[in-house]
């Protein structure tokens, strides 16, 4: 079935909310008779796909292509020729072939901020300056409000296991921890740990970690999911005020973000 524009943009608006990727195929020329029209669209959303090229053959490998470029983040133009990729008993005209252009649309990633204190501001302003989402969380909501955080996407005033466990966290979120104790950072990672975040880091001392670590090794955490965790956080510049912590933080989200080289501070594992 055919996708309409409003179906298209819904996923589109999702995307740039939740910070994901997903590829839109086009029909952009077709030559012979074929079973799908010019601007015929196909999306690719994570695993689900919505729309089809009018063929069953044809909209297999669309949807194949567009798993690859998805996971290329590589926008492409590919032409399927019909008697070579069709099924059915039709007969296609060798000539047949629709050109079907592969368009790879990036949501922002995510900075999910817990702990709305004085590191926080400035930490979001980076975040947005960067390009990331901001979505920021406490429980108190005299911290977590818009007068404190007006460049936020999202200010969430509420429990951080609810607000953290009902939130819809992906492999594009990269999420900070700067609670003002070590019991709300347990309180978020038996949240978080076992999510697809693409970080997760935790401010604090090397005690308080070290505490953090073991509390959570206690609990049943595998070595693996605890040694995803970037804690003390930050790449190490000697950072003193909240804005250059914040830069610190800011710093080593990005150099996870592109594969950088720069040394974390972060203790693997308990006990370390």
């Amino acid at each position: 079935m055919p996708l309409t524009e409003d179906v298209v943009l819904d996923r589109i608006a999702a995307a740039m909310r939740y910070g994901r990727n997903l590829v839109l195929a086009t029909v952009v020329e077709t030559k012979g008779e074929v079973p799908v029209c010019l601007g015929d669209k196909m999306i690719l959303d994570g695993d689900d796909a919505r729309g089809d090229m009018g063929e069953a053959g044809l909209s297999r490998r669309v949807r194949a292509d567009c798993r690859a470029s998805l996971e290329s983040r590589t926008s492409e133009l590919r032409t399927y020729r019909l008697s070579q990729v069709a099924e059915g008993p039709e007969k296609w005209d060798p000539e047949a072939e629709a050109a079907v252009f592969l368009e790879v649309i990036e949501g922002p990633p995510t900075l999910l901020i817990a702990g709305a204190g004085h590191i926080a501001q400035p930490l979001a302003q980076l975040g947005k300056i960067m390009g990331f989402r901001v979505v920021v969380v406490d429980d108190r909501a005299e911290f977590a409000s818009r007068e404190r955080f007006p460049e936020a996407d999202e200010v969430i005033a509420e429990d951080f296991a609810r607000a953290l466990g009902g939130y819809p966290i992906n492999e594009f979120t990269y999420i900070v921890l700067i609670t003002r104790g070590h019991r709300h950072d347990e309180v978020c990672l038996r949240e978080i740990l076992h999510s697809p975040a693409a970080y997760i880091g935790m401010i604090g001392s090397k005690r308080r970690v070290a505490t953090v670590l073991e509390d959570m090794a206690r609990e049943g955490f595998s070595k693996e999911a605890i040694g995803r965790l970037y804690a003390p956080i930050g790449i190490d510049i000697a950072a003193e005020t909240p804005e250059e912590i914040a830069l610190s933080i800011m710093s080593e989200v990005v150099n996870v973000r592109r594969g950088g080289p720069a040394p974390s501070m972060k203790l693997s594992q308990p006990g370390s």
